[in-house]
């Protein structure tokens, strides 16, 4: 899987912007338990898939100092998701509590 840099910098965006709406979700729904235990799952379930996505992302140059900057930018993307992921897994609990 080829990315050129634009596109992948348009994807770190997307990623961190959904990480950012992952958290604001994560916090709306905690009051209902049924309900909000789904949608965390859901929710789980597509940042799970998001990071094998930035993961198995390419750079798509070979500019050394292009790569190094995708390299950082994807480590960031997939910190972010693991993030997210983790405050999912602390509203399970809050619900579940």
């Amino acid at each position: 899987l080829m990315l050129t840099l634009s596109r992948f910098l348009r994807l770190q965006r997307l990623a961190l912007s959904g990480s950012l709406f992952v958290l604001l979700f994560v916090f709306a729904v905690t009051g209902s338990a049924l309900a909000a235990d789904q949608r965390l799952t859901d929710a789980e379930d597509a940042l799970v898939k998001a990071a094998a996505l930035v993961d198995a992302a390419e750079p798509g140059v070979d500019d050394p100092k292009s790569v190094n900057r995708f390299e950082r930018s994807r480590t960031r993307a997939l910190r972010n998701i693991e993030r997210a992921l983790g405050a999912i897994e602390d509203a399970k609990q809050a619900v579940d509590d």
